[in-house]
């Protein structure tokens, strides 16, 4: 299982938090450059992956360990946060 973690932006400011997980082999076929600039559906329909299914979960919490450094905010800043 690969586990990636990436923050979104919207005009420059960082608005989310976003955490998926994919199975190792699928993972291995991008890298970090790959996520940078593409969807993860995007990779995957590149990798020749069709996707049947997915979940995932949304919140906004207001402190959480990792997210405020990683999105510059403050901890008492709101921070959408999602699971993929």
């Amino acid at each position: 299982m690969q586990r990636a973690v990436r923050v979104r932006s919207h005009n420059g400011a960082p608005f989310s938090y976003l955490t998926s997980f994919v199975p190792g082999h699928i993972g291995q076929t991008f890298g970090e450059s790959d996520m940078a600039v593409n969807s993860l559906l995007d990779l995957f329909e590149k990798n020749g992956v069709r996707i049947g299914s997915a979940r995932q979960a949304f919140s906004a919490v207001l402190d959480h360990e990792d997210e405020p450094v990683e999105c510059n905010a403050s901890s008492t800043a709101p921070i959408a946060t999602s699971a993929a």
